[in-house]
């Protein structure tokens, strides 16, 4: 693309049209904020908070040869460099890694999903899954990767920014994508990646159930509800357990209808649902009691995943948990009196704590957990934690395992080694005999 195309896509850009007059005719390869990739060619655009890093990265970028330099009043101009000024250089990345890759948010349907972790990926996880449902290929970007068609690779929210989002959108597009759901908020894609991207509807998730989802029975195995849509009443089962995952299909659900898709093949897949990795995610294995794994790692979001998972029993509710190395010591017993007041039984079990750390911690954790109603023991050993909750569960009960649904890694002594709390339930339940199935 021709520099001066690509500057008439930018909104208020100030450029010296005689400077420009041979510059503009210039071809754009591509956009970088980072100085070290500057080459003939490129577009640099000089952020505030890489400027205040290195004052001096747009004069390395022009004896790097880039093609102009986009600046904001903040950044001096490079002597001899073809400078284009804006009023917001984060808002100019955005646009003109849009124009470049010739705006692939137009080509496809772009949902912006914000809000606090826990409901995010519950919404973001189901209204993926429903746009998917229309045919095509449903993108989404989560805080921690990137999942397009077959392709899923991790990528770091903290160097982000909005080249390569929009690359990744262009790449979607390109392989035949229809539709992406981005993350938002503040410990996701900050709003500043997302500039130049047109979002067909951005929401704010939460854990309010919408009025038009009526649930008719809930249960470990999955929920029966009743869905009121344009004057029509739908019955839908669904495997998803809880409210908390009932809130999100109900908004997801209305997002994905206003977007075209049928009401046939929304129904058709409402049955086929998986749950969003982390919140509330069932083990089955043919075990009579609920099991789940769940990302709660602090007093608010646990005391979201137990009021739910009471919901679901008959019997007992378990909770197996623990003190971590980056809860202070008020936020420790905080969570310890809300697993206390809302379950009744705490398995405390290490969560990456050194075990000379755990074992100063774990009794006072224990103690806040105990209570009239809550029985708190301590099992340093997390895989015996698993076997003795699992051990002590009953038809009806439910069991929540909390703390490391998205945490791939388990410190044992002073190493870490690979850890899935799926896989030592799985375990767990085979030396049980229940190896899969419904019994």
């Amino acid at each position: 693309m021709l520099l001066d195309h690509l500057l008439s896509h930018l909104p208020g850009a100030q450029y010296d049209p005689v400077r420009f007059r041979n510059a503009g005719r210039r071809v754009i390869r591509g956009v970088t904020t980072d100085s070290r990739s500057s080459a003939p060619g490129m577009l640099f655009v000089s952020l505030p908070e890489r400027q205040r890093e290195n004052p001096f990265q747009a004069c390395a970028a022009h004896d790097r040869g880039c093609a102009a330099v986009v600046r904001d009043e903040a950044t001096p101009a490079p002597r001899g460099a073809s400078c284009v000024e804006v009023d917001d250089a984060c808002s100019a990345l955005g646009w003109i890694a849009a124009a470049l890759h010739d705006h692939p948010s137009r080509r496809l349907d772009v949902f912006g999903v914000a809000g606090e972790a826990g409901p995010r990926a519950r919404l973001a996880g189901v209204l993926a899954e429903l746009l998917g449902a229309a045919g095509g290929s449903c993108a989404r970007f989560s805080p921690g990767e990137c999942a397009s068609g077959d392709r899923v690779h991790p990528w770091e929210v903290a160097g982000m920014d909005a080249s390569h989002v929009q690359l990744e959108l262009a790449r979607h597009a390109q392989t035949g994508g229809t539709a992406c759901v981005l993350e938002l908020g503040h410990d996701a894609l900050a709003e500043s990646s997302t500039r130049g991207v047109e979002f067909r509807r951005r929401v704010e998730a939460g854990d309010v159930l919408p009025e038009a989802l009526v649930p008719t029975r809930l249960s470990p195995r999955g929920s029966f509800c009743s869905w009121h849509r344009e004057g029509r009443e739908y019955r839908v089962a669904t495997p998803l357990a809880g409210r908390l995952q009932l809130a999100a299909l109900g908004r997801a659900l209305e997002m994905a209808a206003d977007a075209g898709i049928s009401m046939a093949r929304l129904l058709a897949t409402v049955p086929t649902l998986r749950v969003a990795t982390g919140w509330l995610e069932p083990v089955h294995a043919g075990q009579a009691f609920g099991l789940f794994v769940d990302a709660a790692c602090d007093a608010r979001s646990m005391e979201s995943t137990l009021a739910c998972a009471r919901e679901l029993t008959q019997g007992r509710l378990f909770v197996v948990t623990g003190p971590r190395p980056d809860t202070a010591g008020a936020e420790m017993l905080e969570l310890a009196h809300v697993c206390g007041v809302l379950a009744d039984a705490v398995v405390v079990t290490t969560d990456d704590l050194a075990p000379a750390e755990f074992a100063l911690r774990a009794p006072e954790f224990a103690v806040a957990a105990g209570g009239p109603r809550a029985m708190a023991v301590v099992e340093a050993d997390r895989h015996q934690a698993l076997r003795r909750v699992c051990g002590a569960a009953r038809a009806g009960d439910v069991v929540i395992v909390a703390g490391k649904a998205a945490n791939p890694t388990q410190r044992m002594g002073d190493v870490l080694i690979p850890w899935d709390d799926r896989a030592h339930l799985g375990s767990v339940l085979g030396r049980m005999g229940y190896v899969g199935g419904d019994f």
